[in-house]
């Protein structure tokens, strides 16, 4: 009977201190609305392998964490990111997914301790920004490439600029416009 009670004992404090250790696991999420960025921040005890599976309506990813019970909703306002989730996937791992109203990029990256702050994963929703891209294929054939992504729109240019006075250049021209 007494080592019955004493098993049972350390049973039970195992159990607590599992509990307890799961507890100081969770995942804190907080977010930040600027008017070029809205950032999404997962605070998470230790460093965690995540996928980014973002579109251009909604940024998504899955983190390889366990995630029983999906977190309250968080309603943005913002025109842009209208919410955000964190609810377990099919495997139970923890999804996060952020409603977009229109389309947009997301850029995800993690970050480690610092200064007192945990292991990180961050989602920014860039809302305005600017990029170009240059390549030289040739002295005589170059690339650029625009991406702009403003209030109304989101625009890619593709710009071949080609020196036609390069007898070692022929040029022949395609072009195609959509939308995303």
């Amino acid at each position: 009977m007494h080592r019955t009670t004493i098993a049972v004992t350390v049973l039970a404090i195992i159990l607590l201190l599992q509990a307890s250790a799961h507890a100081e696991e969770a995942i804190g999420v907080r977010y930040s609305i600027a008017p070029d960025t809205v950032r999404v921040v997962l605070d998470l005890p230790r460093e965690v392998a995540f996928t980014d599976r973002s579109t251009p309506t909604a940024g998504i990813v899955a983190l390889e964490w366990p995630l029983a019970a999906p977190l309250d909703p968080i309603t943005l306002d913002d025109p842009i990111a209208t919410g955000i989730q964190l609810v377990p996937d099919a495997h139970g791992n923890a999804l996060l997914t952020i409603t977009l109203a229109t389309p947009r990029t997301c850029r995800v990256f993690s970050l480690p301790p610092l200064e007192g702050k945990p292991h990180r994963v961050v989602v920014d929703v860039r809302k305005r920004f600017t990029r170009e891209t240059r390549r030289e294929f040739t002295p005589a054939i170059r690339y650029r490439f625009v991406e702009e992504q403003n209030d109304a729109r989101y625009r890619a240019i593709h710009l071949m600029e080609v020196d036609l006075r390069d007898p070692h250049v022929r040029l022949a021209v395609t072009a195609a416009q959509g939308e995303r």
